[in-house]
């Protein structure tokens, strides 16, 4: 092909380049393959028309670029604005037949509650707690109906009720992934219990007080929980009613679009935390004052939740992408050359996992099931702890594992010798798990001339134990040292990458992990909501019935089923709590991977120097 034919041929895709470089914004992923165009042109220019002016043009579009890629994109506040203005609003007329369904099964719970409670009038100490009940007939009989709320400091109580009622948002959703039948579940208990207590006022006096009271917070935190309902009967629609799609297709639409409806909520779980920690302990406050914060709460709710959605479905329609999948945009093969979003690390931790999940899985199951043994044959005080309930047990046993050092009474003091078993057992099998992974997820070729390099990858690895399973600390230090915990991981992978990857790069790769903490803090927070979420799922009653289910099955005399179901118990906790350190390891790679390409480039520079070269 002639020179003039082949400029011909490009010109005009070569203009609309130029044009998207010159963007003051642009889609990373767009970019990285407008460069692979340019330079493969480049490389055709080089190879046919060294000497000629269309090779020296191409040289400089694809310098450009390669300056636009290495410039740190700045923070559009306006995807977020977009996103809970317009997105959001559409999500939730989407959503609108589970929100109804949602508030009624939450509304009939109420009833059911009222109804039991006017029928029995101990039905109060059964849903309450008899403690909790004789505490508050006690400050009603002092003229202080409301004493509850003006305990201890506002600051010990937002923080309490944030973190409670976030754990039954994420609860709820991770419930109502499978059929949505737990999810209804926590509606109902949840339902039951609000009518409950607010009936318990009117039998005892003080009603007025309450109403003014509760629903200070309780407008905001009683409609959260209805709306995260219909989210969670949102997300496991997907698996009921897959429709055109495959039913895996169908569910993971529902389950992405139920997953950014929570992230719609949780703003809103947070303004009743503040309300309740801080302004709903001002029991002293005017009548006229709490009404009107209790209506501009309501009107609040009213208008975001079921007003604004319908006037954006009006003005906007569907958005196409909450209904049907991006089939014209078929998922890429992951790349390890190319910068992430937080987001994207996620999102290609989990089609890993999904890789690697075989091998993960029998290896953790197989952790999973000698710790019951090692227990019980080492440490049975720990395993006999307490004949209680399936989860009430699991609650005691794995409080004290994973957050020793909170001194609760009814828990069992720890030894220095158990401790120190669990320190080396879950750092042990942490090593044993990040060793594997580099071998068949990362594709790292391990060899015994790395023994020293290994050894400094078991020492962060346990550190990284030592932070989450021997330290007594105490809340909220326990949450700090779980970003240690991370961070420790994140480097031992850096030491793997600097020995096998990042070959002659390895002074400013260690350099560069040193000076970039923030960016694992950042990926910490996002990384921790999703394995509390998984936590909550251990804790769920689907695992209490099976382990009930396993237990009445088994044809042995009570005291060895009792001691074959917490030990199947414990089985399961560590099976998944120890599947969830691969996850960590994935999104640990690829966010060392995205950093070192975002301010090195190695990759592209590799790519220039070849270009380069080859030119010479």
């Amino acid at each position: 092909m002639k020179e003039s034919e082949f400029i011909d041929q490009n010109k005009n895709k070569w203009l609309d380049y130029e044009k998207i470089i010159t963007q003051p914004e642009n889609d990373p992923d767009e970019l990285s393959d407008v460069f692979i165009q340019v330079t493969d042109d480049l490389s055709h220019s080089r190879s046919h028309y060294p000497n000629r002016s269309v090779r020296v043009y191409l040289n400089d579009l694809a310098s450009k670029i390669f300056d636009k890629l290495g410039k740190r994109k700045k923070l559009d506040f306006n995807v977020i604005k977009n996103f809970y203005t317009i997105e959001v609003p559409q999500l939730m007329y989407l959503a609108r037949k589970e929100m109804i369904v949602s508030f009624l099964i939450f509304i009939l719970s109420m009833g059911i509650g009222i109804y039991s409670s006017m029928q029995n009038p101990e039905f109060a100490s059964v849903v309450l707690g008899e403690q909790y009940v004789a505490m508050t007939k006690a400050n009603i009989a002092k003229g202080e109906a409301m004493g509850v709320y003006t305990g201890g400091s506002g600051m010990d109580g937002f923080l309490m009720i944030l973190t409670n009622n976030a754990r039954i948002d994420i609860m709820m959703l991770g419930l109502g992934l499978f059929f949505s039948f737990g999810a209804i579940w926590v509606l109902v208990r949840n339902g039951i219990m609000v009518g409950v207590f607010q009936y318990f006022f009117v039998q005892h006096g003080g009603f007025q007080d309450s109403l003014l009271t509760i629903w200070l917070h309780g407008t905001i935190e009683i409609s959260t929980i209805g709306l995260m309902g219909g989210v969670a009967l949102l997300a496991g629609k997907g698996l009921l009613f897959p429709g055109n799609y495959t039913r895996y297709q169908s569910w993971r639409l529902s389950a992405g679009n139920a997953g950014k409806l929570l992230l719609m909520v949780l703003p809103f779980t947070f303004i009743a935390a503040v309300i309740e920690g801080f302004v709903t302990r001002m029991t002293y406050m005017p009548d006229v004052v709490k009404g009107f914060f209790i209506v501009l709460s309501l009107v609040l709710v009213v208008v975001y939740f079921f007003v604004y959605p319908a006037a954006v479905h009006r003005k906007h329609g569907a958005n196409p992408l909450h209904e049907k999948l991006r089939k014209d945009h078929p998922p890429k093969p992951i790349s390890e050359k190319e910068i992430k979003t937080t987001s994207q690390i996620i999102t290609d931790s989990f089609v890993t996992y999904k890789e690697q999940f075989g091998r993960n899985i029998a290896l953790c199951a197989l952790a999973g099931l000698l710790y019951p043994a090692l227990l019980y044959y080492k440490f049975d005080m720990y395993f006999e702890f307490h004949v209680t309930p399936a989860m009430a047990w699991l609650n005691n046993i794995f409080n004290e594992v994973f957050q020793s050092g909170v001194t609760t009474s009814g828990y069992l003091p720890q030894t220095k010798t158990y401790r120190m078993f669990n320190f080396l057992f879950f750092g042990g099998w942490t090593f044993i798990l990040l060793m594997v992974n580099a071998r068949y997820a990362f594709k790292l070729r391990l060899t015994w001339k790395a023994v020293f390099n290994y050894g400094l990858v078991a020492l962060f690895v346990l550190v990284a134990a030592f932070l989450t399973n021997y330290l007594e600390v105490g809340f909220p230090i326990k949450y700090a040292t779980s970003f240690g915990y991370l961070l420790m991981l994140a480097l031992a992978i850096t030491i793997l990458l600097v020995r096998h990857y990042y070959e002659g790069d390895k002074g400013v790769i260690l350099k560069l992990f040193f000076s970039k903490v923030f960016h694992f803090f950042i990926l910490w927070l996002a990384v921790s909501v999703l394995m509390f979420f998984v936590q909550m799922m251990v804790h769920s009653v689907l695992s209490e019935f099976i382990i009930y289910v396993l237990n009445d099955l088994l044809p042995f005399d009570a005291n060895v089923k009792e001691k074959i179901a917490i030990g199947a118990q414990i089985w399961l906790y560590m099976t998944v709590i120890l599947a969830t350190i691969p996850f960590y390891l994935y999104t640990l790679y690829f966010m060392v991977l995205s950093l070192v390409e975002k301010h090195e480039a190695i990759h592209l520079k590799r790519e220039i120097n070849a270009i380069v070269v080859g030119e010479a």
